[in-house]
């Protein structure tokens, strides 16, 4: 009867950490078409450029900055100041599901 709870015990611990692996290797936030950027076309305020965006739920700046150019061209701390700049002071800690916001770019064309 031990041998049946060390290996239904082994296989929870087995299944917790493969759950865990493939959480932090693909996420399981789905990504959607509603999703992306509204508008294609970049804006500038005082040399910065950016784009709006309203925000859904599990969107992050930093997961939005990596949809929007695929990696991260500057460091996250100027990424932050920057959308602090662009956006009166809010920080991207306090982002609202369903309102629109102002993100940096930093994509050259």
């Amino acid at each position: 009867m031990k041998k049946i709870y060390v290996l239904i015990g082994v296989f929870v611990i087995a299944v917790s950490f493969y759950a865990i692996y493939f959480d932090l290797k693909h996420g399981t936030l789905p990504v959607t078409s509603a999703q992306t950027m509204e508008s294609t076309q970049d804006k500038t305020i005082d040399g910065l450029k950016y784009f709006e965006l309203e925000v859904h739920a599990g969107d992050t700046l930093l997961s939005i900055i990596e949809q929007n150019e695929g990696t991260f061209s500057k460091p996250i701390h100027t990424i932050i100041l920057d959308f602090q700049k662009l956006n009166n002071g809010i920080s991207p800690y306090e982002l609202q599901i369903g309102k629109t916001y102002k993100f940096p770019t930093y994509k050259e064309e």
